[in-house]
């Protein structure tokens, strides 16, 4: 019955269609089902359309609002070139011939706010390399079955990715560094590559 509800679940909410509520529908449905794995995944793709959510923030972790995590790096992205505006708009004063404190305030605020959020935006951004255990595995000292165990990578935590070698990736972790068989992990923000 469970795996009928998943299912009927997962077709009404399509991973890419509705954005942060259809990964929320689909972490719900996965949680259902006794799936931690998948619906730490779905939570992680949710944050990164709603990172303001309180269901999100609630199932991802995310205690208190953060003032770096009050705005996604888009949004971050946006106010570095509004405050690049502030500061060009100051320079071209200066250039004109502006004998006020104004300009150079505005070119010299501007720049430096222009900055943070720059790098505020850089702060927030996600990992390319983050990804979710989504079974409970063995982390291993070498990318093979019969190496010695490393440590026990939990379902649903979230680790980076370090290194691929044939079947097998090299995952940093809370508990320690070790490799992992492909299969046990997926990446949060899907690349080209992987």
């Amino acid at each position: 019955m469970k795996t009928a509800l998943l299912t009927l679940s997962l077709l009404a909410a399509p991973a890419f269609a509705g954005g942060a509520e259809a990964f929320v529908r689909r972490a719900e449905a996965h949680a259902a089902a006794g799936e931690e794995g998948e619906a730490q995944l779905a939570w992680e793709r949710a944050r990164l359309l709603a990172p303001r959510d309180g269901r999100v923030r609630a199932a991802t972790g995310e205690a208190g609002p953060p003032v770096l995590r009050e705005l996604s790096p888009d949004e971050w992205t946006l106010l570095a070139l509004g405050f690049g505006g502030v500061a060009a708009v100051g320079l071209l004063a200066a250039a004109w011939g502006a004998r006020r404190r104004l300009p150079r305030v505005m070119l010299v605020a501007g720049g430096l706010a222009s900055a943070a959020s720059l790098v505020a935006a850089a702060a927030v951004a996600p990992s390319p390399d983050a990804a979710v255990v989504l079974q409970p595995a063995v982390a291993r000292i070498a990318p093979f079955e019969r190496a010695d165990e490393a440590f026990a990578a939990r379902e649903g935590s979230v680790v980076e990715l370090e290194q691929e070698h044939g079947e097998w990736v090299r995952v940093s972790a809370p508990g320690g560094s070790g490799w992992l068989p492909k299969s046990a992990v997926e990446r949060i923000v899907r690349t080209q590559s992987g």
